[in-house]
């Protein structure tokens, strides 16, 4: 016999997860719009960081600091009031913070879903308060404000009232956005952006709910990793740690454009002026183990390279099989420019040691293509560091890369130029 009711089809109204959720991605939401703010050099904002110090932490390009609360509650509880305890609280955080932190905090900021009271000039109206702290009113605090005051050093201890009044004069009230329309404002901000103006609505879309995911996840503590496990064996463990747990609280312009790619596609990726061709077929080895054998790189390393020449070519393959010859040139010339520079960039710091510096080179390229890779994965299309060593391969069949000062070929060609000339 089926039971009356079925638990899967009614809606429980006692569970407030769901509300808490919906809740959590309005203030992702919310760091997602001053994250935008990146892109306009007129804001002069660096790097944004979820859950650090307070709920977002904005850091600007001369290294001041905005302090961002966000506040929600529900629309039929109206604005919050300045007598709210939870307003009360968040700014009494706001003046602990400016106190341990002397000099860096430049402004404080409060978001809501729903506004502040502004029916009356009283000691319930927060914009109020803070007009009379900043001096814009009256030259010194009067008695809606000191009460105010007093309000708040109830909750710290030991503050002078000069602290707080210099704290709450740095307090801005941001716009309103409410909870059920933070995520579409956040798609109309994303399609202003110069990044977005060949996308469609349905892009910006995707980008919004993508960029709430990485601010989720920044939000959120890092899963352990296994490179956590050797934290132990370094010389400040818990301080090597905290930097880690830091570094993925953050985010930069870099991680922005990872977004924007993966909803827009890869117009954002490295582009040649002119199209060489992918290496659709398994090249040859003869030249790319002459120019590094001349180089003085090992017979070790030379067959390493020849084995991720082969891996770097079937990635290419693999890249023509799912996406087709257009996507699939677009990501080769993203990776093949990375690989470039980073050997050029070598070949010109080691090339006038001598006429045999392939081994040197080799060093070098392998760390700055590990240190482009770490800060870039996601926006290598599945090429691993392993990979671009292999390109580089490639392009030393090419004759686009050398491990040595320039010599005749014989057979296989003229006199070649280095890369860049």
């Amino acid at each position: 016999m089926l039971p009356a009711q079925i638990p899967s089809e009614v809606l429980d109204d006692s569970d407030p997860g769901d509300e808490t959720q919906r809740r959590f991605r309005y203030q992702a939401a919310r760091a997602a719009l001053l994250a935008l703010e990146i892109f306009n050099e007129k804001a002069g904002i660096e790097e944004v960081y979820c859950e650090q110090q307070e709920d977002i932490l904005v850091e600007k390009t001369d290294h001041s600091f905005i302090g961002v609360q966000v506040k929600t509650r529900k629309v039929g509880l109206g604005p919050f009031k300045a007598t709210d305890d939870d307003v009360v609280k968040t700014l009494a955080q706001f003046v602990q913070l400016d106190r341990e932190f002397a000099g860096a905090f430049v402004r404080f900021v409060l978001s809501t879903n729903c506004g502040f009271n502004e029916v009356k000039d009283n000691g319930a109206n927060l914009p109020h308060l803070l007009r009379l702290a900043s001096g814009r009113n009256s030259p010194a605090p009067d008695k809606l404000l000191r009460t105010f005051v007093k309000r708040i050093s109830a909750v710290i201890a030991s503050v002078d009232e000069s602290e707080i009044l210099s704290t709450l004069s740095k307090v801005h009230i941001d716009e309103v956005v409410s909870l059920e329309s933070a995520e579409d404002v956040l798609g109309m901000r994303i399609a202003e952006l110069p990044q977005a103006r060949t996308s469609n609505a349905k892009e910006c879309k995707k980008a919004a709910s993508l960029l709430i995911d990485r601010m989720s996840r920044a939000a959120s503590l890092p899963n352990p990793s296994s490179t956590d496990r050797h934290l132990v064996l370094r010389v400040n463990p818990d301080d090597e740690r905290a930097r880690a747990i830091i570094r993925s609280k953050k985010i930069t312009k870099q991680e922005l454009l990872i977004v924007l790619e993966q909803s827009f596609g890869p117009d954002l990726a490295l582009k040649k002026e002119h199209r060489s061709g992918l290496p659709l077929a398994l090249s040859g080895l003869e030249t790319m183990k002459l120019k590094l054998d001349r180089g003085g790189v090992s017979e070790e390393n030379i067959q390493i390279l020849q084995d991720l020449k082969y891996s770097a070519e079937h990635l290419v393959l693999a890249w023509l099989a799912k996406h087709g010859d257009d996507r699939a040139v677009q990501y080769y010339d993203n990776a093949e420019l990375v690989v470039l520079n980073a050997c050029q960039e070598a070949f010109d710091n080691v090339s006038l040691s001598g006429d045999r510096f392939g081994t040197q080179m080799l060093i070098e390229v392998r760390e700055r293509l590990t240190r482009r890779y770490s800060d870039d994965r996601e926006r290598l299309h599945g090429c691993m560091y392993e990979h671009l060593l292999g390109i580089a391969g490639i392009l030393t069949e090419e004759c686009k890369v050398w491990w040595s000062k320039k010599f005749p070929l014989g057979e296989m060609g003229d006199h070649v130029e280095t890369p860049g000339t």
